[in-house]
C-alpha cells in the first residue's frame, strides 16, 4: 500500500527565491556598450521527497522488498518536505553595438555555478510523484549524494547574435546592384560546456526499495575509451571499468552531477534580399543554414552502469540543415 504524506513539522512552506545582482555598464565608443554583472539567487523551502519506510537489508533473506519494510503493512511512505535549497552565482559579460552603418552585434558570456540538494529527476509540478533522495533519512547526512550541480548547470555559455546590412552598391551597374547589393546577413553563434551527468547502477543495489542506486568510483581517471568496444557509430566518453557496484545493502559514492557530458558549438546563418518588381510587387529570397559547419554536437553518454550503452555516445544533435524560400510581397 503506497502512502503519501507531508512533513508534520514544516508542513507546506511556500518556496522563497532571493534574487540579487550588481551591474556595471560603460560606453566605450559611440554605439558600443560593455556590461559586467554579478547575478545570483538563493532558493529555500523547495519541495522534495523523502522515503520514510525504506526496506531493511537482511543478508541472505529471501523476503520481498515490502516484507522488509519496518512499518507494516505499508509499502513505500513518501513524505513531501520543504527542505530543498538551491544556490546560483554567475558572472555575466556583454558587448553590444547598437545598429549603425548597417551593422549590430550582441555578445554575451556567462560563467556560472548552480548547486542544489534536490533529488535527480524530481517533478517540481507534482513533487510526490517524483524521485526521493537516494539514501533514506535513517542514514546520517542522507542528502549527501543528491547535493551537487543542478540539472541546468552549464558552467560556460557564450552566445553572439548579429545583423549586417551589406552595401546597396548604388553606384554600381544596375545588374550588379540588383544581384549583389542590398543583402542582409544575420546569425547566431552559441557555445557551451557540457551538462552534469549522474552515474547510477541501474538497479536497487542497496535493497531499500527507493530506486536505482549510485555507482561507486573505483578509478578517478573516468574519462576515456573502452565503452564502444566494436560498436559503430559510437564515441567513447566514460571508462566502464572506472565504476563499480557497491556491496549489497550499501550505497555508492558518486554524487549528483559528478561528471560532465560533451559541450556544444553551433552556428546558424541566414541571408535575405528583396528584389523589387514594381512599386507594389517584390520578391524576397531567403537562405537559412542551421549548424552551418555541420559540427557533430554529441549527445550525453549512457549513465546506467548496468545498461548496454554505459559510457558510450550513440547520437548527436541535428546535422547541417539548409532551407531556401522565395516570398512574394504585394
Amino acid at each position: 500500500m503506497q502512502v503519501y504524506s507531508w512533513d508534520p513539522f514544516n508542513k507546506l512552506v511556500t518556496p522563497v527565491i532571493y534574487n540579487y545582482n550588481l551591474t556595471i555598464e560603460r560606453q566605450v565608443k559611440p554605439n558600443w556598450l560593455t556590461r559586467a554583472a554579478y547575478v545570483a539567487s538563493r532558493t529555500n523551502h523547495w519541495s522534495t521527497n523523502v522515503e520514510f519506510n525504506p526496506a531493511i537489508y537482511i543478508p541472505g533473506s529471501t523476503l520481498s522488498t515490502d516484507a522488509r519494510r519496518p512499518y507494516q503493512p505499508f509499502g513505500s511512505i513518501r513524505m513531501a518536505s520543504s527542505s530543498g535549497n538551491a544556490w546560483y552565482h554567475s558572472m555575466q559579460l556583454s558587448l553590444e553595438k547598437r545598429f549603425a552603418r548597417g551593422f549590430t552585434i550582441l555578445a554575451n558570456y556567462t560563467w556560472s555555478k548552480s548547486l542544489d540538494n534536490i533529488p535527480v529527476g524530481i517533478d517540481n509540478t507534482s513533487p510526490m510523484l517524483g524521485t526521493a533522495y537516494s539514501i533514506p533519512p535513517t542514514v546520517q547526512d542522507f542528502k549527501s549524494l543528491d547535493r551537487g550541480p543542478s540539472d541546468f548547470d552549464y558552467r560556460h555559455v557564450f552566445v553572439v547574435s548579429y545583423v549586417w546590412h551589406l552595401p546597396n552598391l548604388s553606384r554600381s551597374n544596375p545588374w550588379v546592384r540588383g544581384v549583389a547589393g542590398g543583402w542582409q546577413v544575420s546569425g547566431i553563434t552559441s557555445a557551451q560546456s557540457g551538462g552534469p551527468l549522474t552515474i547510477t547502477v541501474g538497479r536497487d543495489q542497496s535493497l531499500t526499495g527507493i530506486g536505482s542506486d549510485r555507482a561507486t568510483l573505483v578509478n578517478p581517471n573516468a574519462y576515456g575509451s573502452g565503452a564502444c568496444q566494436n560498436r559503430v557509430p559510437c564515441v567513447d566518453a566514460l571508462v566502464p571499468t572506472a565504476f563499480g557496484f557497491a556491496p549489497l545493502g550499501a550505497f555508492g559514492n558518486v554524487g549528483k552531477g559528478r561528471f560532465r557530458g560533451p559541450g556544444l558549438f553551433n552556428w546558424d546563418v541566414g541571408m535575405f534580399k528583396r528584389f523589387p518588381i514594381t512599386e507594389r510587387w517584390s520578391l524576397q529570397f531567403r537562405a537559412e543554414f542551421f549548424n552551418i559547419f555541420n559540427r557533430a554536437n554529441l549527445s550525453d553518454p549512457g549513465t546506467s552502469l548496468s545498461g548496454a550503452g554505459f559510457g558510450a555516445i550513440f547520437g548527436a544533435r541535428d546535422p547541417r540543415i539548409g532551407q531556401l524560400a522565395l516570398k512574394v510581397n504585394f
